[in-house]
Protein backbone atom coordinates (compact mmCIF):
# COMPACT_ATOMS: atom_id res chain seq x y z
CA UNK A 1 0.00 0.00 0.00
CA UNK A 2 1.37 3.37 -0.83
CA UNK A 3 1.79 5.86 2.27
CA UNK A 4 0.72 9.42 1.90
CA UNK A 5 3.13 12.37 3.44
CA UNK A 6 1.54 15.73 4.53
CA UNK A 7 1.73 18.41 6.85
CA UNK A 8 -0.57 20.27 8.14
CA UNK A 9 -1.30 24.19 9.37
CA UNK A 10 -1.29 25.95 6.13
CA UNK A 11 -3.62 28.38 5.48
CA UNK A 12 -3.27 30.13 2.28
CA UNK A 13 -1.28 28.79 -0.51
CA UNK A 14 0.49 30.62 -3.65
CA UNK A 15 -0.84 30.73 -6.98
CA UNK A 16 1.98 31.72 -9.56
CA UNK A 17 5.86 32.94 -8.13
CA UNK A 18 6.43 36.28 -5.81
CA UNK A 19 9.72 37.81 -5.51
CA UNK A 20 10.55 40.56 -3.80
CA UNK A 21 13.96 42.71 -2.86
CA UNK A 22 15.06 41.88 0.52
CA UNK A 23 18.00 44.09 2.52
CA UNK A 24 19.54 40.33 3.19
CA UNK A 25 22.46 40.26 0.92
CA UNK A 26 25.50 37.50 0.30
CA UNK A 27 23.17 34.63 0.15
CA UNK A 28 22.57 32.06 -2.58
CA UNK A 29 19.75 29.88 -0.97
CA UNK A 30 17.71 27.42 -3.30
CA UNK A 31 14.81 24.86 -1.10
CA UNK A 32 12.14 23.14 -3.20
CA UNK A 33 9.77 26.79 -2.64
CA UNK A 34 12.13 29.38 -2.38
CA UNK A 35 14.73 31.41 -3.74
CA UNK A 36 17.49 33.98 -2.63
CA UNK A 37 19.75 35.52 -4.50
CA UNK A 38 22.98 37.01 -3.87
CA UNK A 39 21.59 40.33 -4.53
CA UNK A 40 18.55 39.72 -1.75
CA UNK A 41 15.78 39.33 -4.42
CA UNK A 42 13.43 36.56 -2.21
CA UNK A 43 11.26 34.05 -5.22
CA UNK A 44 8.96 32.26 -3.30
CA UNK A 45 7.33 29.94 -5.81
CA UNK A 46 4.12 29.04 -6.91
CA UNK A 47 2.36 26.49 -4.44
CA UNK A 48 4.50 27.72 -1.62
CA UNK A 49 2.08 27.36 1.62
CA UNK A 50 2.06 29.54 4.81
CA UNK A 51 0.08 29.73 7.78
CA UNK A 52 -0.46 33.50 7.75
CA UNK A 53 0.12 36.42 10.08
CA UNK A 54 0.65 34.85 13.90
CA UNK A 55 0.53 35.91 17.14
CA UNK A 56 -2.02 39.64 17.68
CA UNK A 57 -2.23 40.12 13.95
CA UNK A 58 -5.27 39.66 11.52
CA UNK A 59 -5.41 37.96 8.41
CA UNK A 60 -5.66 41.05 5.90
CA UNK A 61 -4.30 41.06 2.45
CA UNK A 62 -1.70 43.20 3.57
CA UNK A 63 -0.77 40.86 6.72
CA UNK A 64 -0.87 37.96 4.45
CA UNK A 65 1.60 39.51 1.97
CA UNK A 66 3.83 39.69 4.91
CA UNK A 67 3.47 36.40 6.23
CA UNK A 68 4.70 34.87 3.09
CA UNK A 69 7.88 36.82 3.15
CA UNK A 70 8.52 36.30 6.67
CA UNK A 71 7.17 32.57 6.53
CA UNK A 72 9.26 31.91 3.75
CA UNK A 73 12.50 33.63 5.33
CA UNK A 74 12.26 32.06 8.48
CA UNK A 75 11.52 28.27 6.72
CA UNK A 76 15.44 29.32 4.86
CA UNK A 77 16.93 29.91 8.47
CA UNK A 78 15.11 27.05 9.64
CA UNK A 79 16.76 24.96 7.22
CA UNK A 80 19.90 26.54 7.91
CA UNK A 81 20.61 28.07 5.11
CA UNK A 82 21.03 31.26 6.64
CA UNK A 83 21.95 31.77 10.29
CA UNK A 84 20.10 32.06 12.81
CA UNK A 85 20.81 35.20 13.73
CA UNK A 86 19.38 36.41 10.54
CA UNK A 87 15.42 36.41 12.86
CA UNK A 88 15.63 40.38 13.37
CA UNK A 89 16.58 40.41 9.51
CA UNK A 90 13.66 38.43 8.37
CA UNK A 91 11.27 40.32 11.21
CA UNK A 92 12.45 43.71 9.42
CA UNK A 93 11.59 42.10 6.00
CA UNK A 94 7.86 41.42 7.34
CA UNK A 95 8.01 45.65 8.31
CA UNK A 96 9.05 46.70 4.53
CA UNK A 97 7.18 44.51 2.16
CA UNK A 98 4.49 45.94 4.47
CA UNK A 99 5.53 49.31 4.41
CA UNK A 100 6.44 48.99 0.75
CA UNK A 101 3.04 48.06 -0.28
CA UNK A 102 1.65 51.15 1.74
CA UNK A 103 3.63 53.53 0.02
CA UNK A 104 2.59 52.47 -3.23
CA UNK A 105 -0.65 53.62 -2.85
CA UNK A 106 0.64 57.42 -1.65
CA UNK A 107 1.09 57.85 -5.54
CA UNK A 108 -2.27 56.75 -6.37
CA UNK A 109 -4.60 59.90 -7.65
CA UNK A 110 -7.91 58.61 -7.08
CA UNK A 111 -9.73 60.46 -3.46
CA UNK A 112 -10.52 56.69 -2.82
CA UNK A 113 -7.08 55.48 -2.40
CA UNK A 114 -5.52 58.46 -1.12
CA UNK A 115 -8.41 57.37 1.80
CA UNK A 116 -7.14 54.20 1.64
CA UNK A 117 -3.50 55.11 1.81
CA UNK A 118 -3.71 57.48 4.84
CA UNK A 119 -6.07 54.94 7.02
CA UNK A 120 -3.25 51.29 6.03
CA UNK A 121 -0.35 54.03 7.39
CA UNK A 122 -2.43 55.26 10.20
CA UNK A 123 -3.42 51.32 10.95
CA UNK A 124 0.07 50.04 10.08
CA UNK A 125 1.66 52.49 12.53
CA UNK A 126 -0.32 51.31 15.57
CA UNK A 127 -0.06 47.44 14.95
CA UNK A 128 3.26 47.21 13.75
CA UNK A 129 4.34 48.22 17.50
CA UNK A 130 2.39 45.07 18.45
CA UNK A 131 3.69 42.79 15.58
CA UNK A 132 7.29 43.94 15.94
CA UNK A 133 7.24 43.89 19.72
CA UNK A 134 5.66 40.21 19.71
CA UNK A 135 8.35 39.05 17.09
CA UNK A 136 11.40 40.48 19.41
CA UNK A 137 9.48 38.83 22.07
CA UNK A 138 9.86 35.67 20.85
CA UNK A 139 13.58 35.96 19.55
CA UNK A 140 13.27 34.38 16.41
CA UNK A 141 12.30 30.66 17.95
CA UNK A 142 9.97 30.00 15.35
CA UNK A 143 13.00 29.93 13.10
CA UNK A 144 14.68 27.28 14.90
CA UNK A 145 15.24 24.34 13.26
CA UNK A 146 13.70 22.05 15.59
CA UNK A 147 10.76 24.05 15.06
CA UNK A 148 10.29 22.59 11.27
CA UNK A 149 6.93 21.41 10.44
CA UNK A 150 6.29 17.58 11.08
CA UNK A 151 5.91 15.27 8.18
CA UNK A 152 2.59 13.09 9.16
CA UNK A 153 1.83 9.71 7.09
CA UNK A 154 -0.98 7.67 6.41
Amino acid sequence: MRVLRYSSGYKYQLKGDFTFQTQIRGHTVTLPFIRLTREGLLTIIDGYACDGPSGPTIDTPLFILGAFVHDALYQVIRAEELPHSMWRMADQELKNVIMGKIEHLKDETTWWKKVKYRAHRTAWSTRSLWIMYGLEKFRGSAALPRNKRLILEI
